[in-house]
């Protein structure tokens, strides 16, 4: 597929043919974004989808729900809606504990405009934020939090890349006890499209500090859209050690096995997920999927189903297994399913294209019968 008529997926890398509304791979909704330009690194080409009969992983569209098929790098639910900003993005790095200093009668250089930009970009006002912090470091050039800001604030309002890397920079060399700078620059370098700086960027905060969670995750979701699952594999397997509690790691995880190859163990720890988390929609579609290509379509259905029992008004689960059943041929449970889907989540991008679906899939048997 040339690039020139092909839509790249934001989120996982994969290339999708122009026509098609949601990634094939991870379904990312694909609406806003261009054909024929390269976002990120491709990840693997999404082999030809029949736009009549896909898996489930080419109707996943942009539901919150437990994990990814790629490695969401922050959370475990995705928000819908605007983006608000962080209210701690600006929380200096941890440092050892220390009596409170008391407050001075007057503001010292560079704190009335630091405030003023915190306040603004809480407000969404990232231009006027940026202003406000670069004259705050004008005042008090000497202050790592202040350059780490209007970093930070340059990158959101899409200032000059060589200054707002710059700005990183100062903050990590000014403050070198902390590797949350390091971090902050290694996330500058990925969204800027410098992958490879953001992947040696991560490598060095974990060389100093091989037990920083979020580097390990968010390095390992970078070698994923790099399409480096072996690379992601050993980060991910040390962050779900390091934290056995945290299901995103598991799910992670999970996926990093299946990308490398090693389906078995991919199935174990979505099995083991969903023990712990039976609600976990995306994981039980990984795994059905999974049971799929093995060709063990009744339990891939047996699973789907206890999802639906878990959760009933969950409405991925609905249009997993509709995927599915339509597949094995049971094409009138799945025009049920399709179409709770779509009432169930009626504000969804393709509820429509789901409930159209349906009306299609049952004009086919009635014109059989």
């Amino acid at each position: 597929m040339a690039a020139a008529d092909s839509r790249i997926c934001p989120n996982c890398g994969s290339r999708n043919k122009k026509t098609w509304d949601f990634c094939a791979r991870c379904g990312e909704d694909l609406h806003e974004v261009p054909v024929g330009v390269q976002e990120a690194a491709v990840v693997e080409e999404a082999g030809p989808v029949d736009e009549e009969s896909t898996s489930w992983l080419g109707l996943v569209g942009p539901i919150v729900a437990v994990g990814l098929v790629v490695f969401a790098a922050t959370r475990l639910y995705r928000p819908q809606g605007p983006i608000r900003p962080d209210p701690n993005i600006f929380a200096i790095p941890t440092q050892p504990p220390a009596p409170p200093a008391a407050r001075p009668d007057t503001p010292g250089p560079g704190q009335e405009a630091y405030e003023e930009g915190v306040r603004l970009f809480r407000e969404g006002d990232m231009g006027g934020s940026a202003r406000a912090f670069e004259r705050a470091v004008g005042e008090a050039p000497d202050r790592a939090d202040y350059h780490s800001a209007y970093a930070k604030a340059l990158l959101m309002s899409s200032g000059p890349p060589a200054e707002t890397i710059r700005q990183f920079e100062l903050a990590m060399q000014m403050d070198r006890t902390s590797s949350a700078y390091v971090v902050d620059l290694a996330r500058a370098y990925d969204k800027l499209g410098r992958a490879e700086d953001a992947a040696s960027t991560y490598a060095r905060v974990l060389e100093s500090a091989p037990g920083n969670t979020e580097a390990l995750r968010e390095g390992a979701a970078l070698y994923a859209r790099m399409g480096k699952p072996d690379a992601a594999l050993p980060m991910l397997q040390k962050l779900a050690a390091l934290s056995p509690g945290d299901l995103m790691a598991q799910q992670q995880l999970g996926g990093a096995y299946e990308q490398a190859g090693d389906t078995a163990r991919a199935k174990q720890v979505s099995q083991d997920l969903l023990q712990k988390l039976p609600q976990a929609a995306v994981t039980r579609g990984l795994l059905a999927e999974m049971m799929m290509k093995e060709g063990q379509k009744d339990q891939a259905l047996a699973l789907l189903r206890a999802g639906v029992e878990v959760d009933p008004t969950a409405p991925l689960i609905h249009r997993t297994l509709a995927s599915a059943l339509e597949r094995t041929g049971n094409v009138e449970e799945a025009v049920k399913e399709y179409r709770e889907y779509a009432r169930l989540n009626p504000a969804a991008p393709d509820a429509k294209a789901m409930a159209d679906r349906a009306a299609r899939l049952e004009a086919r048997v009635a014109q059989s019968s």
